[in-house]
């Protein structure tokens, strides 16, 4: 296994060359942020990868690994260690591994995490989300370790751990996965929507402007249009119930701030905000506002049902 010492293993060039820990999820198509096609854009440079230095969540996280790793020692009397390397897999090149840490006189690594405690029923008992599965998977792969554990610190005052065996079955399939991706890579070919997820920032990214002078033939997508256009009819019908649902709950409140049932607690609280008025703004300093005005370029989809005969 090749291990490559960087000061900062997140460089973009770095990760560009090969498929690491956190880009293993949207290969797998269980990242809720990212899709596998964007990541392409990303390894073949069409793309910059979001900067993530500045976010809080990113910020935090890094804060407080330390403190999740002395804590998985305290809670399982294991000792861990840094590893300050990227790892390669021996055999397959574009595929690496930036370890949080190693368990010490033991084979196996510790995934480290921090999330909300908005997301404490995705750790419930034995529950581990698709995306960190994925990722400790992957470090089994490029490692060739037998298992694995992550740590998670939920909503900054509960911590719960969980150990991942080595999944064969699941490895071979995402081997396939990534093999397949990575052609795409080094052809420059973009992977196939059916293979692979795609999201509305990598359709901004290739088709940014639409061309009033072309049109596609949609007739055989006329069951999709339909699709959607129930869809949206659905969200809008959803969305009266539930504004009829909540001026109910606001009536059973009147002028009370809050409500309390045996399970939940209900708050109805004034608040002010304060917004520029861009309106009277533009109007009354139109130059001023001229200079602050920041363009931008979006598509907005509209479908619209023809008559017979058009």
């Amino acid at each position: 296994m090749e291990k490559v010492k960087y000061e900062n293993n997140l460089d973009k060039e770095v990760r560009k060359r090969s498929i690491g820990g956190s880009d293993s999820a949207c290969v797998m198509g269980a990242n809720k942020y990212k899709s596998a096609v964007e990541l392409w854009l990303e390894k073949i440079g069409r793309k910059e990868p979001v900067d993530l230095s500045e976010n809080e969540f990113v910020k935090w996280g890094k804060i407080l690994e330390p403190v999740v790793a002395k804590e998985f020692e305290v809670m399982t009397g294991k000792k861990v260690r840094r590893n300050n390397f990227v790892l390669y897999h021996p055999t397959i090149p574009y595929l690496s591994a930036n370890l949080d840490r190693e368990v010490v006189g033991e084979d196996a690594i510790l995934e480290i995490k921090t999330t909300n405690a908005y997301n404490w029923k995705e750790w419930e008992n034995e529950e581990i989300p698709a995306e960190y599965l994925f990722q400790v998977q992957h470090y089994l792969i490029v490692t060739g370790k037998p298992k694995g554990y992550i740590a998670v610190l939920i909503g900054g005052n509960k911590m719960v751990y969980k150990e991942i065996q080595r999944d064969e079955e699941l490895i071979e399939m995402m081997l396939k996965k990534y093999a397949k991706f990575w052609e795409c890579v080094e052809t420059n070919t973009m992977p196939e929507i059916e293979d692979f997820s795609i999201n509305s920032e990598t359709l901004k990214v290739f088709y940014p402007e639409s061309n009033s002078s072309l049109s596609v033939d949609l007739t055989k997508k006329d069951v999709l249009i339909e699709d959607i256009v129930l869809m949206k009819q659905n969200i809008k019908d959803l969305q009266k119930q539930l504004e009829e649902l909540e001026n109910e709950l606001k009536l059973e409140l009147g002028e009370s701030e809050f409500g309390f049932s045996d399970t939940y607690k209900v708050s109805w609280k004034s608040q002010v905000s304060e917004r520029i008025d861009s309106k009277k703004f533009k109007e009354e300093l139109p130059e001023l506002a001229k200079k602050y005005v920041k363009e931008s370029n979006s598509r907005v989809l509209r479908i619209t049902k023809l008559n017979k005969g058009e």
